[in-house]
C-alpha cells in the first residue's frame, strides 16, 4: 500500500511492468537435446529436471524460436559468498554447446 509513504509526505507512484514470459521448453527439441548429452557424457550424466516455473530471459528466444533451455552447473551454494565452481564445469559446458551444436538438425 501506499500508507507508509504517505504518512511520511511522499507522493508514491506504484507501477507494475510486465516480467519475462514463463519459459517453454519444446518437447522435440528437450528429446533431441538429452540424446545428444547423452550420446556425449553417457546416461547417468544428463538429468532431466522435473518441471518448474522458471523465469528466465532466454524465454523471449523461445517465443520466436523452437527451442529447449539446459541447466548446467557445479553444485554447491549457490548465489552465496561460499560458492566456488569446480572449474571442469567450464569444459563440460563448452563440450555441451559444441555437442548441440555439431548435433543440430
Amino acid at each position: 500500500t501506499t500508507a507508509i509513504a504517505e504518512s511520511m509526505g511522499a507522493q508514491p507512484a506504484i507501477e507494475i511492468t510486465d516480467g519475462y514470459p514463463c519459459l517453454y521448453n519444446q518437447p522435440e527439441k528437450a528429446e533431441q537435446a538429452i540424446g545428444i548429452l547423452k550420446t556425449e557424457f553417457g546416461e547417468k550424466q544428463v538429468i532431466r529436471l522435473g518441471r518448474r516455473m522458471t523465469t528466465e530471459d532466454f524465454a523471449r528466444y523461445s517465443q520466436l524460436l523452437p527451442a529447449t533451455f539446459i541447466r548446467l552447473g557445479p553444485a554447491g551454494k549457490l548465489h552465496t559468498p561460499e560458492f566456488f565452481p569446480d572449474l571442469t564445469a567450464l569444459e563440460t559446458g563448452i563440450r555441451t554447446l559444441c555437442s548441440l551444436i555439431l548435433n543440430n538438425d
